[in-house]
């Protein structure tokens, strides 16, 4: 997990898997303040660089009672 302390509230999350591949997840906000999250996976090439294979773009994270 990585997150810069100027910006609060957003950050990354990567996991490297075992099978050469990688799990990342960007938490962030739209232009109007929406939380927003962008979760996606892919190939890694070489040490520095994940190629995400797909990225979808969550809505609907606040929790609470009418969570489902």
């Amino acid at each position: 997990l990585w997150f810069n302390p100027a910006r609060s509230g957003e950050g990354w999350d990567i996991q490297i898997l075992s099978d050469g591949t990688a799990y990342v997840a960007w938490f962030t906000y739209t232009p109007t303040g929406e939380p927003l999250w962008l979760v996606g996976g892919g190939q890694i090439i070489g040490n520095e660089i994940i190629v995400a294979e797909f990225l979808v773009a969550t809505q609907g994270t606040l929790f609470g009672p009418e969570f489902d």
